[in-house]
């Protein structure tokens, strides 16, 4: 029964996979509407069969069915990527609710949404480099309501949970600020304030260590493999880094206290 559960819940990933795809497309070109998708080098309206998440990609071996124009791998990937975050999101939050299902369906209604919207945040800064505010406005609103609704639900309403998303940030706003912005982006300012919302102060700063951590490793082998230094203008989204350390943090439940014990 469990396992049926886990498949529903990654083939709901892969169909919202799908939908953040089209999000990202078209918040960028400005074409919010309701029509058909379309192939974006024939502009030929595209049908059920070319629409189904990763399979399409697949049996149609990544080309266009009309014009056989490469596809972006992209869209499978982001489609994958969706499917195994919803069951790994469904898995944590089974833990967390301690199995009683109106609690987990709560929490999982709520982390689906946050890490759709985070996802889609990903996809857009490493395309163009810019976090939009059409999509971090509604990540900060229901990371802030989400985390008092979840702290009032567990009888742990405070003062506090008003406030962690701003103590987070504040030492990297002063950084944007003295810095003019450059060596931090405004848009990265507000997603560590999301991320402190969800995970708290402590968890939060643990989450922001684990996305420079991984900046760092990442960068360092772009560098290795292309053999090309980073020049001064070099644009990087630091935005994915965030996501994936607000993920590690969040669906591993990693503190500081138990990294103490593990690098101990």
């Amino acid at each position: 029964m469990i396992f049926l559960i886990y498949l529903l819940v990654g083939i709901l990933g892969l169909i919202i996979g799908s939908f953040l795809n089209v999000v990202v497309l078209r918040l960028h070109t400005k074409k919010i509407s309701k029509g058909r998708s379309k192939c974006a080098t024939c502009a030929h309206t595209l049908n059920t069969f070319d629409l189904i998440p990763v399979f399409s990609f697949v049996f149609l071996l990544g080309r266009c069915r009309y014009c056989k124009s490469k596809i972006s791998f992209q869209y499978p990937l982001v489609e994958f990527i969706t499917a195994i975050t919803f069951i790994t999101i469904l898995y944590r939050c089974l833990i967390i609710s301690g199995g009683l299902l109106t609690s987990t369906i709560l929490y999982f209604f709520y982390f689906a949404i946050i890490f759709s919207l985070l996802i889609a945040l990903c996809v857009y800064d490493l395309r163009h480099y810019i976090l939009p505010w059409q999509l971090m406005k509604p990540f900060l609103f229901i990371s802030f309501l989400g985390s008092i609704f979840l702290a009032f639900l567990n009888n742990n309403l405070s003062l506090t949970i008003f406030i962690t998303g701003f103590v987070v940030a504040l030492p990297f706003y002063l950084i944007w600020f003295f810095s003019k912005g450059r060596l931090i982006g405004f848009g990265d300012i507000m997603l560590m304030c999301g991320i402190g919302f969800i995970l708290g102060i402590a968890s939060g700063f643990l989450a922001i260590m684990f996305s420079f951590w991984i900046g760092v490793i990442l960068i360092l082998l772009k560098v290795v493999f292309e053999r090309k230094f980073l020049k001064r203008d070099t644009q990087i989204p630091f935005g994915p880094f965030l996501v994936m350390g607000l993920y590690i943090v969040f669906v591993f439940n990693v503190t500081f206290y138990k990294l103490m014990l593990l690098i101990i």
